[in-house]
């Protein structure tokens, strides 16, 4: 079998590809985790390109924990988790459309 090192927060868990980000020290024992629902590591690139944004701003918020108290770290943590899946959201259902025509599976994406 062969293994390939995978990008940092992408993990691959029964054959489904994850973001995955751990919080700092503050936060011990939390992270976020979002199923990417596929088995394709070319879409879960794609999809992690399309949060990097969001990305981005967790790891400025984390920088910023010593300045923040703790409740306006998670607050904060939790509006960038909702824009990641809905930005998630809004692709996977762009992309797994199933297209049949007289009843047979044309076409899977994911």
């Amino acid at each position: 079998m062969r293994h390939i090192k995978l990008p940092e927060h992408l993990i691959l868990r029964k054959e489904r590809y994850y973001f995955r980000y751990v919080f700092p020290r503050k936060f011990i024992g939390s992270d976020i985790r979002i199923s990417l629902k596929t088995k394709h590591l070319h879409h879960a690139l794609n999809f992690l390109e399309l949060i990097k944004p969001e990305l981005d701003k967790l790891k400025i918020l984390a920088s910023d924990r010593h300045t923040i108290d703790t409740g306006t770290l998670i607050t904060q943590a939790k509006r960038i988790l909702i824009h990641m899946k809905q930005k998630l959201t809004h692709e996977l259902s762009k992309k797994t459309a199933t297209l049949y025509f007289n009843g047979t599976l044309i076409d899977k994406n994911c």
